[in-house]
Formats: C-alpha cells, structure tokens, sequence
C-alpha cells in the first residue's frame, strides 16, 4: 500500500473541496469531481475500496437487507 500515494489524494480532494466552498464555479467543481475520482481510484488499488460502491444489492429483496446496528 501506497501509504503517500492516499495520503495525497485525501489532501487533494480536501482542498478541492475547500476551494469550491469557498469560489463555487465550473472549474472548481470539475476539479472537486476530478479529485474525487482520483481518490476513489487510490482506494481501489490500496485498500480495495470503492466509495461508489453499493452496499444493497439492486437484487435484494426487502426482507433480505439487513441494516448494520452499532451497540454502545
């Protein structure tokens, strides 16, 4: 895993999305975007994350979803 390599990418998309808070425009949301994908890509390849990933298949039927509960 390319520890710099993500590190990078969330310090981008970060600042992205700084940037477009502050000036929205075209620009800064197609940098935004630009970012986002770009970390997605990371996490697939270092972490074997996708953040664009369903967790529901578009398959289930209602009774087989089960939520995730936390307990404190």
């Amino acid at each position: 895993m390319s520890l710099d390599s993500l590190t990078a990418a969330i310090d981008r998309f970060f600042r992205s999305y700084f940037s477009h808070c502050v000036t929205p425009d075209e620009d800064t949301l197609l940098n935004l975007l630009n970012a986002l994908h770009g970390l997605n890509d990371k996490l697939q390849k270092d972490v074997g994350r996708n953040l664009f990933a369903s967790t529901i298949s578009s398959h289930s039927k209602p009774s087989e979803i089960s939520f995730i509960t936390t307990s404190s």
